[in-house]
């Protein structure tokens, strides 16, 4: 029997019904509609979903408020959701000024300041990770010789004061699954704005590649959105902000290889597949519409280059 897409049509053939076709189906139709240009003529509806993780992240969204059109949700069934998510307040309070911008009944502009845990309390939360990870997904089957990424002797701020990766990781693990579950909430509220929308809808993730929060809270924020509250029904793609050349390259060197190892068992489908088989189809790749890849320009200082990716 001939299951699957039609390429040459864009349709799927009579016997498609897994979700993953569906999901492709999904990304023929909205390449044909044009989904990624709204052009300003536009009588259809849409909606604009973005999720900042990070200092780099919550300045995207900072932009995207800021230079909004007065008219952007001006279209019936048209909605604007915005999450922006980091370890202290400092680079959100100006998203929560932005808001006002915005209707209501037709936006949903939410910051999560993550607070940091003694190392005490991470440890705690990590010691129960396996439990945690079991009663989202009944079929995973943890390592027995699987050790906690996080030594306890980590400090929980390096020498410049910014939040290391692997205490980040931890710090948003902790309040995604622990004591009160707040970042849960916080995704369940994005994905419930994001359903009311009255038009298709693509999700961006948008984070820096060289930062210590957000490459490591991004990847598995998007799982979690993606594969369990979406379950991989709405298209989610990520951008990943590449560091400026003078940026402190031995770190980001090191930050820079931890992120795409993790991103390439993600998107690898090879690789991937051997993740899924011992972990489940919740480590399936989260960016069921691609990821990217900008780099900052070498032509302007780091503070100008950030300026313009932003």
């Amino acid at each position: 029997m001939n299951a699957g897409l039609d390429l040459l049509r864009g349709r799927p053939l009579p016997a498609i019904g897994t979700t993953e076709a569906k999901l492709q189906q999904r990304k023929l139709d909205a390449l044909k509609r044009g989904i990624h240009r709204i052009p300003q003529s536009s009588e259809h509806p849409y909606g604009v979903h973005l999720i900042g993780v990070g200092g780099a992240g919550a300045r995207v969204i900072q932009s995207v408020l800021r230079s909004a059109p007065a008219d952007l949700l001006d279209q019936p069934g048209s909605r604007l959701t915005a999450l922006a998510v980091d370890i202290g307040d400092e680079e959100l309070t100006t998203v929560r000024s932005l808001a006002p911008k915005f209707p209501t009944d037709r936006s949903q502009i939410e910051t999560v300041a993550l607070d940091t845990p003694t190392m005490e309390e991470l440890q705690s939360s990590i010691a129960r990770y396996i439990d945690f990870l079991e009663l989202e997904y009944p079929l995973y089957h943890p390592n027995p010789d699987s050790v906690a990424w996080l030594s306890p002797e980590t400090p929980l701020r390096d020498s410049k004061g910014s939040t290391p990766r692997a205490v980040a990781k931890a710090i948003y693990g902790r309040a995604y699954y622990d004591r009160g579950r707040p970042m849960f909430k916080a995704l369940k509220r994005f994905a419930a704005s994001v359903e009311a929308t009255g038009a298709d809808s693509v999700v961006c993730i948008v984070f820096g590649l060289g930062g210590g929060t957000g490459s490591a809270i991004a990847m598995d924020l998007a799982r979690h959105l993606s594969s369990g509250l979406f379950g991989r029904r709405v298209l989610v793609t990520g951008i990943g902000i590449a560091p400026h050349p003078h940026e402190d390259p031995s770190a980001q060197g090191a930050r820079l290889h931890t992120v795409f190892s993790e991103l390439d068992v993600l998107c690898d489908e090879t690789k991937n597949k051997g993740v899924t088989v011992s972990c489940g189809d919740l480590f399936k790749s989260p960016f069921t519409a691609g990821f990217l890849v900008v780099p900052q320009p070498r032509g302007l200082s780091a503070d100008q280059a950030r300026e313009t990716v932003d």
